[in-house]
């Protein structure tokens, strides 16, 4: 439910074009200020800069949604920002993809800090899930 304001989303945009790394941008658009719901998945190329799409559209892909653990199961998946709910820290783990948290609420900073103070490693699991 948690959405990043609009220039938050165009500075992790320019943060992605500037590290020329491949990548998957999950952004969906929040809903409409002083009502609640679901972010919806419309309209959300609205908040990237302009000529970013074209720009990256070599090395990049920016989708509204993603089934998370596919993604996570990929191996040329080499990182995940996260916001650190409990599915996700147990999705990256299971698949052994380092995380860089992004919190936004809740459980999620007690969940962040004792992966960094447990200091969790994580190693590459094969499709069975075997180390």
């Amino acid at each position: 439910m948690g959405c990043f304001e609009e220039d938050q989303d165009k500075e992790i945009a320019k943060g992605l074009e500037k590290s020329e790394h491949r990548f998957i941008l999950t952004l969906r658009k929040p809903p409409p200020v002083g009502t609640s719901g679901a972010p919806c998945d419309n309209g959300f190329l609205d908040a990237l800069p302009e000529g970013f799409v074209d720009r990256t559209k070599r090395r990049g892909k920016i989708i509204g949604w993603a089934l998370q653990v596919e993604v996570l199961a990929h191996p040329a998946v080499g990182g995940f920002v996260s916001h650190c709910g409990c599915n996700s820290i147990l999705e990256s783990l299971w698949f052994g993809v380092p995380i860089a948290t992004w919190l936004l609420g809740a459980e999620q900073q007690l969940n962040s800090f004792g992966l960094a103070s447990e200091g969790v490693r994580t190693s590459r699991r094969n499709k069975n899930g075997l180390l």
